[in-house]
């Protein structure tokens, strides 16, 4: 007599529909992996996604890996601990770049939201920041698309690094930085444009802000180009300065006799036709002689600004003393006139 087994024991249908979950594919339902659950009991853990990784003899993903390993060991490197993997990333190539760039600026060396008594260069700001400096040209796109970043510190810390480099190529992207909500970026923007940009640069930036100036409707943009006007000294601003004088916003007017103050040395008043006369005789002159007049100018503090601007452009005081009579401005004003017919 042949005894039959018994019938199996349905299986319960909480464990049936844990084996359902547990056999989602995350590479071909990612949504249902982020959801499933295994089930102990009464207790349900929840499961991240599953990552699988490739199976690949791509070089781009061989290369890729490789520029990810070197990434998670920069996170661990003080100064000077990075040099050892610059060889190994310029081998990568782009790939080596773009992780770079994802990463910018990593582990921080130098924190600007920390006290600190300076600013460091550009390479000194963390080991990624380093490499790329390293580098030399061929991380110049990068940077240059790092100076447009959204995110502001991101954006400083690649203006400490285009500094850093000094690279010609960068001034297009620097100069867009000039307009910058952090007045930091836009400080370290003029100043590269300044020591970089050399007089053909500077006079391309004048008229380009002269332009602004004039350009009603932007009044964050005018407020800014009129702040630069004054700290380019270029005299392509003069009559645009002088132009927004009579707008009808007092702070924009206020804003552009300041700056007509420092551009020239001079003042003439709060409206435009104050400065007609100055503007029709004086603009082709150089600023020079805008500054050599303003020695003998009523005016103390002018005179002072004058002689600090003459000896800042030519290295010499010429005897001048802040806050001096008018008869020693005179005579300074003799002695740097004969200097310059020489």
């Amino acid at each position: 007599m042949v005894v039959e087994p018994p019938p199996p024991e349905p299986v319960p249908a909480e464990i049936t529909r844990t084996m359902s979950k547990r056999r989602i594919d995350p590479r071909v339902d990612e949504q249902a992996a982020l959801r499933s659950e295994v089930a102990f009991g009464n207790v349900s853990v929840k499961r991240g996604p599953v990552t699988i990784p490739a199976r690949s003899n791509e070089p781009a993903v061989i290369a890729g890996s490789k520029a990810n390993r070197i990434i998670d060991e920069l996170g661990r490197c003080g100064p000077g601990a990075e040099m050892p993997f610059l060889s190994p990333m310029r081998a990568l190539g782009d790939v080596g770049l773009e992780a770079l760039r994802r990463d910018f600026p990593g582990l921080l060396w130098f924190d600007r939201n920390l006290p600190h008594q300076r600013e460091p260069r550009g390479r000194d700001v963390s080991p990624v920041a380093s490499l790329l400096y390293q580098l030399g040209r061929v991380s110049i796109p990068v940077i240059s698309e790092l100076l447009g970043d959204e995110d502001v510190d991101r954006r400083y810390y690649a203006m400490l690094l285009a500094l850093d480099a000094s690279d010609a190529s960068l001034l297009d992207a620097v100069e867009l930085r000039l307009f910058d909500e952090d007045a930091s970026i836009a400080t370290h923007a003029m100043t590269m444009l300044h020591e970089v940009g050399g007089p053909m640069r500077i006079d391309l930036l004048g008229r380009a802000l002269a332009v602004v100036i004039a350009t009603p409707g932007a009044y964050r943009r005018q407020m800014r180009a009129i702040d630069l006007a004054a700290a380019l000294r270029h005299p392509e601003a003069l009559e645009a300065l002088v132009g927004i004088l009579d707008c009808g916003e007092n702070t924009l007017a206020t804003n552009a006799r300041a700056s007509l103050r420092v551009l020239t040395a001079h003042d003439f008043g709060a409206r435009s036709s104050d400065w007609a006369k100055f503007v029709r005789s004086r603009k082709r002159e150089s600023r020079y002689a805008w500054l050599l007049d303003a020695l003998v100018c009523k005016e103390v503090a002018l005179r002072d600004l004058a002689a600090a601007e003459l000896a800042i452009l030519t290295g010499r005081s010429f005897g001048y003393c802040p806050g001096c009579a008018i008869g020693e401005a005179k005579a300074a004003r003799a002695t740097i006139a004969r200097s310059f017919r020489r």
